[in-house]
């Protein structure tokens, strides 16, 4: 991550205020990409670039506004050769264990339930018709952490839903078990979510439950994990009701230092829409900047 420190009275020009600071930090990946249904392997790269700019007021009122640059790409398969170039905003403000921000954050059932392990790579090739938040955009929301306790409220001004969510980490003598827990419901139906998280180890695991009104969202993720030195070993299973999907995917990942890794994944998607099994696979290399 790089940081440049302003000091400068357009910065700080609000009462108060004590100190600012603008920090960068991204992520990168180039490689292959065969998506389900391709016949061939096309090379595909994506870059994320991410501003963070933050204050605080002599009080410990902290203030913060993120910019994020996603998905900056202009080569890959057919149907993505001029990338999405996403560009998004966050605002927000913290005072003791209480944070509220708005913008595109996650709601409350994505900020406290747990992802599968998986690898970002070039693309998210195999992942279509995963549940997510049920808001959609624009969300406010305000979490109160204390230790290994959090407590979200969300509402989405886009579609109007409202969230509530609770994860815990506990230390189990070497063992660390996270749960997390998610309700919403908006224009778009209601969604309840579990997910279970343990690590001991080498190994971890972790197994999430969705459902919701809404097409009938139900979705199973159970996922393993392995890591020996710089190799990580990995393997997941999604099932998607609304989408009629069962994807099996395997990974593993390299570590060469220096923020750098190797990557290759490889899986299969069975889906009514594509009418039989079909493969998807990608490797190459990321790192973090």
């Amino acid at each position: 991550m790089k940081k440049i420190l302003f000091a400068t009275t357009a910065l700080v020009a609000t009462a108060g205020v004590a100190s600012a600071d603008v920090s960068f930090s991204g992520n990168a990946a180039f490689g292959a990409l065969k998506v389900a249904g391709a016949d061939d392997f096309e090379i595909a790269h994506r870059i994320d670039l991410y501003a963070r700019g933050t204050a605080e007021t002599d009080t410990g009122l902290s203030f913060h506004a993120i910019v994020e640059f996603e998905q900056l790409e202009n080569t890959g398969v057919a149907a993505d050769k001029t990338g999405d170039n996403d560009t998004t905003t966050i605002i927000g403000m913290s005072a003791g264990n209480v944070t509220v921000q708005y913008g595109n954050t996650d709601g409350a059932i994505d900020k406290n339930t747990s992802e599968a392990y998986r690898i970002r790579g070039v693309d998210f090739e195999g992942w279509g018709g995963r549940v997510d938040n049920k808001d959609d955009g624009e969300i406010l929301r305000m979490d109160y952490v204390m230790d290994a306790l959090r407590v979200s409220l969300s509402y989405a001004d886009t579609d109007e839903a409202a969230g509530i969510g609770f994860s815990y980490t506990a230390d189990l003598g070497g063992t660390s078990v996270n749960i997390g827990l998610g309700y919403e419901d908006g224009d778009q139906g209601d969604l309840a979510a579990i997910t279970l998280g343990a690590q001991f180890g080498a190994f971890g695991a972790r197994i999430g439950y969705w459902d919701g009104s809404e097409d009938n969202a139900e979705q199973v993720d159970i996922s393993v994990q392995y890591q020996a030195n710089d190799l990580t070993l990995w393997a997941e299973y999604l099932m998607n009701e609304t989408a009629d999907t069962d994807n099996y995917t395997v990974g593993a990942t390299y570590n060469l230092g220096g923020g750098a890794t190797v990557f290759a994944q490889v899986g299969t998607r069975d889906t009514a829409a594509l009418g039989d099994e079909q493969e998807f696979a990608s490797f190459g290399v990321a790192f973090g900047f």
